[in-house]
């Protein structure tokens, strides 16, 4: 008897990653929203870094470059450390 081995269409990401990333993402987007709501690319353009990214981080599904991240967080005057503790 074959087994079905479906390949799920979410992340291949362990639990308690994603959920870190999810908090991630919910930080940049409050950040980005009590920023004067920019949008997704105007945030992209001032930060250097492609729209689909800012996606990719704020939907807290997928790993992504923490460079990208840092160029976001820099905007937003905030270094790594600081960041990492609004997390918590």
């Amino acid at each position: 008897m074959k087994k079905n081995n479906k390949i799920s269409s979410q992340s291949s990401i362990p639990g308690e990653q994603l959920v870190e990333l999810e908090k991630i993402g919910l930080v940049v987007r409050e950040l980005r929203f009590n920023f004067g709501l920019i949008t997704q690319k105007e945030l992209a353009d001032r930060c250097g870094v492609h729209t689909n990214t800012i996606r990719t981080i704020e939907q807290g599904r997928k790993n992504y470059n923490l460079v990208s991240l840092m160029k976001i967080i820099s905007y937003f005057k905030y270094d790594l450390p600081t960041f990492m503790r609004e997390l918590m």
